[in-house]
């Protein structure tokens, strides 16, 4: 009988730890099979009878990629972990990082996280639920949000500021993206970038050839002149 890939996972976000041998009888396996399965999974450390989760989103990420229901794992996932670990993959793959970004000039708004890199800004709305099961003006809504979200923050002096004390180029692109908690290939919708987390680091690494992209699905990229302020 196949190992239940998805009740392994579950019951690991939930416990957060397990001895093997309990996991074994839940699951109705031997050590090889669970052993196998659990060489599936990342962000969990295996010891010799036991095993334990270090990194939660680390685990979802894996679990995603192996086919395993968004909705199971959803519910286990905090948003503050979940944005945390969005901020980590960017750092890791050169950006500059600014999370929970509030302005309140012109017009009050805070953006989950700004990562800056080589003249782009990807203004990023991180959604741990997963938008791709969600009714269909769920989505255009979270998107549209998002754009005029994007909208206020390029017109805050605190925002501009940001960019005068980490960026020299003179103009700046800033790119609307939202990360989901999702099983499915990034993709474009109402003017953003969306990418599951499953897919963060493929964006990181190659987000030129994504906003290439773009462009042909009428993403609302910004131009932003940040020569006009003094630098620090």
């Amino acid at each position: 009988m196949p190992i239940s890939l998805e009740g392994l996972v579950e019951y690991l976000l939930k416990e957060k730890s397990s001895s093997l041998n309990f996991l074994e009888m839940m699951l109705t396996v031997n050590r090889f099979q669970l052993l196998s399965a659990l060489k599936k999974l990342d962000g969990i450390e295996v010891m010799e009878d036991s095993v334990k989760v270090d990194n939660r989103v680390k685990l979802v990420i894996s679990a995603l990629k192996i086919g395993i229901n968004p909705k199971t794992i959803s519910k286990y996932l905090d948003w503050k972990e979940f944005e945390d670990e969005v901020a980590r993959i960017f750092e890791e793959a050169g950006f500059i990082i600014a999370k929970n970004f509030r302005t309140n000039e012109p017009k009050r708004t805070e953006t989950d996280i700004i990562a800056l890199k080589e003249g782009i800004v990807l203004a990023i709305d991180c959604k741990h639920w997963d938008l791709s099961k969600s009714i269909a003006s769920s989505y255009k809504n979270a998107a549209l949000k998002h754009v005029e979200r994007v909208a206020k923050l390029i017109e805050s002096e605190k925002f501009m500021k940001w960019l005068v004390k980490w960026e020299t180029k003179r103009d700046i692109l800033v790119v609307p993206v939202l990360i989901t908690l999702s099983s499915r290939p990034g993709g474009f919708i109402n003017g953003v970038i969306s990418v599951p987390i499953s897919y963060i680091s493929n964006f990181a690494q190659n987000m030129d050839a994504w906003i290439d992209q773009a462009g042909q699905f009428n993403v609302e990229i910004k131009r932003v002149t940040i020569s006009k302020l003094p630098r620090p």
